[in-house]
């Protein structure tokens, strides 16, 4: 997915309500990530974070 793509995925699918399933979701598809490793400190600093490498890993109907 090039970048465009992904921040526009990125933009339709953040909401910091999803944050804790989409962590879950890395943590299958990349369980070794080192977003997971660290604490929630800014719920939607940590959402879009989590959601921008999560596109990496899965696709936009996977997140949703």
């Amino acid at each position: 997915m090039d970048f465009i793509a992904k921040k526009n995925a990125h933009d339709r699918l953040l909401g910091v309500t999803h944050l804790e399933a989409d962590r879950e979701l890395l943590k299958q598809k990349a369980p070794q990530h080192h977003l997971l490793k660290r604490g929630v400190f800014n719920r939607l600093q940590d959402a879009s974070s989590i959601l921008f490498a999560l596109l990496d890993f899965a696709t936009e109907e996977e997140i949703v």
